[in-house]
């Protein structure tokens, strides 16, 4: 089991890292992997996320799709750490609580961009990560 552990680790990595190059800079985009029946699925997009003092909203729209949103998350942050409730649409599965980070890398002397923005989620089952670079 050790094994698989580390294997979902590489793949949400692998996946979060790739998801930059989905749209353009600035923009937000996720990646959700997700451990189904000895499998892994995973489903990616872009992303519409919102930060009003302690509380985050964030949209997650299914690469490809038709502007419906796959996923919204809701809650709070706070000193880099959310807890927030996924709401799956279209979809009989229930509300899940996912806890994670928030960091921002400031990346001086690189092009145009001034650092990254990642947050990292877990429910224990599923990861979900959201980014965006941040420009100068």
């Amino acid at each position: 089991m050790p094994f698989l552990h580390l294997l979902g680790r590489r793949l949400f990595i692998f996946a979060l890292l790739s998801a930059p190059a989905i749209c353009a800079e600035s923009s937000w985009t996720w990646v959700k992997a997700e451990s189904v029946l000895g499998t892994w699925n995973v489903e990616l997009g872009n992303a519409e996320v919102t930060v009003k003092g302690r509380q985050f909203i964030a949209t997650l729209f299914l690469e490809g799709s038709d502007g419906n949103p796959r996923i919204t998350l809701k809650g709070s942050l706070s000193h880099g750490r959310l807890t927030v409730k996924e709401i799956v649409h279209d979809t009989d599965v229930g509300m899940s609580t996912f806890k994670g980070t928030r960091v921002i890398l400031k990346v001086p002397n690189f092009a145009d961009t001034a650092g990254t923005e990642v947050i990292t989620l877990s429910d224990g089952f599923s990861m979900i990560g959201l980014t965006r670079n941040l420009l100068k």
